[in-house]
Order: structure tokens, then sequence, then C-alpha cells
């Protein structure tokens, strides 16, 4: 019996012969066409997604294995390409930072701290030893006519505009050398030598081109300051009372070695150390003003191997005399 209002429910199943009927066929088929394109294309996205990823990571490592020789800083990837390291040096031998022993060996702790660079680094060393001062060494790093300066050099605020300085492998303090006769006339204070200079007008020898004269200056306000082209005809006029300098300011290592080389030359001339965080002398390895990951990567190797850090030290290890 038809219900009022409703439409007449499909027969799904033959009432005898409980096959399906031709309604339902029709809906199962129906059904069907819908959901074969969807599985398809379900399967084909899952391989689709699968081919994409495993591209991705292809790619990926062939651009790593391309690149990997570019992983370096610009600066340290052109030392490693060249194939080795330039390092400005100072021309003449200056013990025990670099000098030649009695075969000809070109040593000191400075040449022994750029081979253990340029070893670090992977690639041998070149000394360029053609400055002959020690603002050359500065203006050849500054034109990247040198990787590094290494060579006594100060970390002054002059030099510091023109290139970057690592921190100090070693820190040295100026010593003043006076001659005893000027030492009697001033009447030197026994304890404090330094404050009876400091306002006396005295005549100082300095080498030309180093960062002691602003030293000097700094100390001794009064001092009138003669300057040589050598630090031996520096140290020559101070031991000749007939010339005018009575003084002279430079690193505790320099005067310890003068007097150590001639004992007697103690007794003409008195060793006076200054002792002052303020006027210490640091000594640094110049880079140039864009290297800086070169500079960083000079830090952290003094930060793992260390640095040899005072004149004691350094001195113990070369010894006081070289000839």
């Amino acid at each position: 019996m038809k219900r009022q209002g409703y439409p007449e429910k499909p027969q799904l199943w033959h009432s005898k012969t409980f096959f399906p009927s031709p309604q339902f066929q029709n809906r199962t088929k129906r059904f069907q066409r819908r959901t074969r394109p969807l599985e398809f294309t379900a399967t084909k996205n899952k391989w689709g997604i699968k081919k994409g990823i495993f591209s991705l990571f292809l790619l990926f490592f062939i651009s790593l294995h391309l690149s990997g020789q570019n992983l370096f800083s610009p600066e340290i990837q052109a030392i490693r390409d060249r194939g080795f390291l330039i390092v400005a040096m100072y021309e003449k031998d200056v013990f025990p930072f670099m000098y030649h022993d009695e075969e000809g060996n070109f040593i000191g702790h400075e040449v022994e701290l750029a081979e253990k660079l340029g070893e670090a680094l992977g690639v041998e060393v070149r000394f360029d030893r053609s400055p002959q001062t020690f603002e050359e060494i500065i203006e050849r790093v500054a034109n990247n006519n040198a990787d590094m300066g290494i060579s006594l050099l100060s970390r002054s605020l002059k030099w510091a505009r023109m290139v970057r300085f690592s921190t100090p492998y070693i820190t040295l303090h100026p010593t003043l050398l006076i001659n005893r006769v000027a030492s009697d006339q001033f009447q030197l204070h026994p304890d404090h030598p330094l404050q009876s200079l400091a306002h006396t007008p005295f005549i100082l020898a300095q080498k030309q081109g180093t960062t002691y004269r602003k030293t000097a200056q700094a100390l001794f306000p009064e001092a009138k300051i003669l300057e040589y082209p050598e630090w031996d005809m520096a140290l020559d006029a101070i031991m000749d009372v007939q010339q005018e300098p009575q003084a002279i300011l430079r690193d505790e290592i320099s005067i310890r070695r003068f007097l150590a080389f001639a004992p007697e030359r103690s007794l003409s001339l008195q060793a006076v150390p200054i002792i002052n965080p303020r006027y210490a002398d640091p000594l640094a390895i110049a880079v140039n003003r864009d290297a800086l990951h070169l500079q960083q990567w000079i830090n952290s190797y003094f930060e793992k191997n260390g640095v040899i850090g005072t004149a004691d030290a350094l001195m113990e290890r070369y010894g006081e005399r070289h000839e």
C-alpha cells in the first residue's frame, strides 16, 4: 500500500529470487564509475609525491657535493686555492723572533708561528721580507700584497685604522736603558726612577718608525727625542758619552739581549723596566681590514693552541744570547 505524501521506495531485491533488482545494479555501477578514477588518482599522486621527495634529496646531495670546495670563507679559500700563505716580515733578523742559525736555517718564534698557521690552513708559507720598516709591513697587508703581517707588530691605534689585529701572542714591557753618567746626574730614585725623569729635560734616542716614540712622549714629556735609522745606531749613541743621547726606550727582550751579549755594558748602562699595563706592548698578527673571518680563525687558533705570552717564557725557550 502506497503511503500518502512519500515517494515510493525503490525495490532493491526481487521478492522471489533474492537477486539484486535493476535499480540496485544501476546504482552500483554509477558508484563504481565514480570511485575508480578517485582510486587511480590517489595512487598516481602518491607515487608523484615519492618521486618529488626523492628528486629533492638527489638535488641536495648533488649541490652539496659540487659546492663542498666553496664552504670556506673567501679569504681562506683564496689562500688554499693559491697553495701558499704570504707572510710579510721585517727584512732584518731580530732574535729570537726571526733569524738565521749557524747553518743558515730561517727560524725563530714568529717564523715557527707562521709555519704552524700555514700547516693548520693546509698550505706552505712564503715569507715576504722586502719591507724595510714596520710601516711597510702594515701597508703590504692593507694593500692585499700579503695575507698576514707577523713581525713585532704592536697593536697601535694608528695601524688599527689600516688593518685588523689578532689577539696578542706575546705582551712586552718597555725598558729604559740610561747612561749611568746621566743616571747619577739626574739622581734617579732607586725605587721610583721614572718619577725622577717624568719632568726632567733629557735626550732620548729612538729608532725611526716605531710605536715607542709615542710611548716615550707619554712617559717623558720633557725629553728631546732624536731618531736614528737603526736600533744599533741609537744604542751606540747612548754608550758614547761624547754624543747627545742619554737614554733609549725599547722592548724588554731587546734590552736584556743587548746587555747579555756583552755583560760589561751593565757597568755603564742601567736598565729600568716599566711594568705598567698602560704602556704594555702587545704584539699581534695583522690581516687585511676585510679579512674578518681570517682574523677570527687566528684568534681561535690561539685559544686552542695557546700563546707564549711573556718575555720570560720566550727567553727561556730561545736563550738570552745569539750572535
